[in-house]
C-alpha cells in the first residue's frame, strides 16, 4: 500500500462504522484504501490537517488531498 494511498477514517466506537470498515476490508481485495479510526493518533493528526470537526462520528473519506 503507497502512502498516496485514499484513506477512510471511521469512529472506532462505532458499531455500524466498524461494520462499514469490516464489509470494506472484505471487499477491498487490491488493499487500495487505509483504514484509520478518528480517536487514534494518526487519526487526530489527519483531523486536524483535513480541518474535520471534531464531533463527526462517521466514515469519512480523504481522497487526493481532499
Amino acid at each position: 500500500m503507497k502512502a498516496g494511498n485514499p484513506v477512510i477514517l471511521f469512529d472506532g466506537f462505532c458499531n455500524l462504522c466498524s461494520g462499514a470498515v469490516t464489509f470494506l476490508l472484505k471487499a477491498d481485495r487490491k488493499k487500495q484504501f487505509r483504514y484509520i479510526p478518528l480517536q487514534s493518533e494518526e487519526g487526530e493528526k489527519l483531523i486536524s490537517e483535513y480541518n474535520i470537526p471534531r464531533e463527526i462520528d462517521s466514515v469519512v473519506l480523504i481522497y487526493q488531498k481532499r
